[in-house]
């Protein structure tokens, strides 16, 4: 059976829970014929596509071979324009640190039509699944998102920007946890007793999550010894966290903070 003109599906997969999926990311994988998936992505969303489906892991993870951002734009095309529908399954959103925008740009030029689903990103599922509200009115007005994983070198995370925001979030920290959070100190947004957290496997049975201060929680994570994937929050709404948490497995921290809330108008 001759197939019809190709298109490609972007569809955020969600962190590690797969029932974080969007139903329409669900009926996406369900007209799949070719699925590109991240290493990441939970095997049980590929039983969501039809058996007759070609499943390619791509995306990048350590322990795994990688295929360069070259080779799935590629791929993207070429499956394309055989008439597949073809799912990139990314793990997260994928607008967020997700290379979205170059492989939407590649099937621009190359004229195949595409959409995109978005998905629910780690960066914000992992810390409420922690007890962590990224926002609290009049202690968190504004939340930063910053990677960690685009720096290779020394020299290279000395130059990172640290935005001036009440609550930042740093994606895949663990590398140069040490020195990235004595850069964050540096930069004069917070200091070295600003609560922080480190949350690994977040929104999965595996999570596990760190609570300290700036100054100290990148100690209090090496004698964890967290995994990866991980993320750092830094921020006055990780003094709930000990407190919020609901997830199984997450309950039942000591608080390191004094709990005392800020003052703060009732409007």
């Amino acid at each position: 059976m001759k197939l019809k003109s190709g298109n490609v599906v972007f569809v955020g997969a969600g962190p590690g829970d797969p029932g974080l999926i969007t139903v329409a990311g669900v009926d996406a994988l369900r007209q799949a014929t070719v699925v590109l998936h991240d290493y990441l992505v939970h095997p049980d969303l590929l039983a969501h596509c039809p058996d007759s489906a070609l499943r390619m892991p791509v995306g990048k993870s350590r322990g795994h071979h990688s295929k360069r951002q070259e080779e799935i734009n590629a791929l993207l095309v070429e499956w394309a324009k055989k008439g597949h529908c073809v799912v990139r399954l990314k793990g997260g959103d994928p607008v967020i640190f997700g290379r979205l925008g170059e492989e939407m740009e590649t099937l621009r030029v190359h004229q195949i039509p595409y959409r995109v689903i978005p998905g629910v990103s780690s960066a914000s599922a992992a810390p409420i699944y922690s007890g962590i509200p990224l926002t609290y009115r009049e202690i968190s007005r504004s939340v930063a998102f910053v990677t960690a994983s685009t720096f290779s070198s020394l020299e290279d995370l000395t130059d990172i920007h640290i935005p001036n925001s009440d609550t930042i979030v740093f994606l895949m920290p663990l590398t140069h946890l040490e020195l990235l959070t004595d850069r964050i100190v540096q930069s004069g947004v917070f200091n070295k007793d600003t609560p922080a957290a480190m949350i690994s496997d977040g929104t999965t049975p595996a999570q596990k999550s760190v609570f300290g201060t700036l100054g100290a929680i990148a100690g209090k994570v090496r004698e964890a010894k967290l995994p990866s994937p991980a993320l750092l929050v830094v921020g006055e709404v990780c003094r709930f966290g000990p407190d919020l948490s609901w997830f199984a497995g997450v309950a039942g921290h000591t608080s390191p903070f004094i709990h005392t809330q800020p003052e703060r108008n009732h409007d």
